[in-house]
């Protein structure tokens, strides 16, 4: 890469990490050194737990994890989708995006020789971060360049913000020479300052601008790596965790092919006499999906065939653990339900309508009084006419857990889960504990 005509600046941050408690854990205050070096092309930003670097010669953003010497990279103009696996980029797209509100105090002061003024950032996140930065333009490098890199590096770092958020800071001008960053974690309050120590022109160094000899190429991060900015090792599978993975796909394969008549073939490949299938309507033990056996399992697979459930499993994504006697396998795998309305006449809207018609005439039956009985009737006939109108063809993530055992040296299915995903109140809600 011939960076010779490139001017670089060379910025010593120090980062201040007070002491708090975390988890009922207490964490003791540290101070880290960190790096930015700045050109007209370049950005790059230096830690001891990850590096990032933006480069607009070649249009590439890489993330480098030095403690894994791993990398991913990212072509600009940056759409952070095309590096996610697949379960992320459903967890990326359909996630809540932070809000945040951002102010000009008009306060101003002279911190190590730079005439700041003082910018409030409140971040609206679970931990509501607040920021007090102060800003200067009296810096020896092109700010206009600046600002072009750190809105492509920013986008990367703060992924979970939404535009509107990420448009009021492009707005803002100068460069950050002293933050202040404070969080409330579960109560407990978490302290940041940054201070700019140091900034002059350099030449760079040439294992700074590219990526370190030694380094792997990761192709897919999670979304949980993208939040957290962390790397996690390569996900190696030995020979019997691959074997694991071809029953999965065989278990898989009664959903995308659909064969009725290969019902019990398949049946008595994955399941025996003593496999528990507890499925997402199952309740209490005993229940349709909440039983034992190969009859049970024939009924349960069946009632999903005709009642059109499709379900995709991300079996490469899949989490694998096996006993060290190699007899006894736990398997978490993320999974994602489809169903048509149009499919089957029982579930359009129009038969969901009438089914919530006749339930809400029978709340005016009930002993109830008309609070609750009104409160129910508005509570059924919101669920329907909110859910139909989100449209008619519906994605549920489902969560997937295999207990598989080994019979005859081949693996089977000890226990099976579905669940869905929820937040806020639980579905299901019983009216009577009788724990007295």
């Amino acid at each position: 890469m011939n960076i010779e005509d490139e001017k670089f600046y060379h910025i010593i941050l120090e980062t201040h990490i007070h002491a708090h408690e975390r988890f009922n854990e207490k964490i003791p205050e540290s101070i880290e050194q960190e790096e930015l070096w700045i050109g007209d092309k370049y950005f790059i930003h230096i830690s001891n737990k990850r590096w990032l670097i933006v480069n607009l010669v070649d249009n590439k953003l890489f993330f480098l994890d030095p403690q894994l010497k791993l990398y991913t990279d990212f072509s600009l103009p940056l759409d952070l989708l095309q590096c996610l696996t697949k379960v992320a980029r459903l967890q990326y797209k359909n996630g809540y995006r932070n809000k945040g509100k951002i102010t000009k105090t008009n306060q101003s002061k002279k911190i190590n020789n730079f005439e700041c003024e003082e910018l409030l950032i409140v971040a609206e996140d679970m931990n509501r971060t607040t920021i007090n930065q102060w800003i200067t333009n009296d810096v020896p490098f092109n700010l206009e360049n600046y600002y072009q890199l750190i809105r492509i590096a920013r986008r990367f770092q703060f992924p979970n913000y939404d535009d509107l958020f990420h448009k009021q800071l492009d707005k803002e001008t100068g460069f950050p020479i002293y933050e202040e960053i404070g969080q409330i974690i579960r109560g407990k309050e978490l302290r940041i300052t940054r201070e700019v120590k140091d900034i002059k022109e350099e030449n760079i160094p040439s294992d700074i601008i590219d990526i370190p000899k030694g380094y792997t190429l990761k192709e897919k991060i999670s979304y949980q790596e993208l939040i957290t900015q962390e790397l996690t090792p390569l996900q190696k599978y030995s020979p019997e965790q691959e074997k694991i993975i071809q029953f999965l796909h065989y278990h898989h394969d009664w959903y995308l092919n659909r064969d009725i008549n290969r019902l019990d073939e398949w049946i008595t490949r994955n399941f025996t006499e003593n496999t528990f299938i507890i499925g997402t309507i199952g309740v209490f033990p005993g229940e349709f999906e909440w039983r034992k056996g190969i009859q049970a399992a024939k009924e349960i697979y069946a009632n999903d065939y005709y009642n059109k459930w499709n379900l995709r499993l991300f079996i490469e994504e899949a989490d694998i653990e096996i006993d060290f006697e190699g007899q006894f396998a736990w398997v978490v795998v993320f999974g994602l339900v489809t169903r048509k309305a149009t499919d089957h006449e029982s579930r359009s809207s129009e038969a969901s309508r009438k089914r919530s018609l006749a339930r809400i005439k029978s709340y005016t039956e009930t002993e109830w009084d008309t609070k609750r009985a009104l409160y129910e009737v508005i509570h059924d006939a919101s669920m329907i006419l909110v859910q139909y109108e989100r449209g008619e063809i519906f994605y549920w993530p489902v969560r997937c857990t295999f207990n598989l055992k080994k019979v005859n040296s081949k693996w089977k299915i000890n226990q099976l889960h579905y669940s869905w995903s929820g937040s806020g109140f639980p579905a299901v809600r019983l009216f009577d504990s009788d724990m007295e």
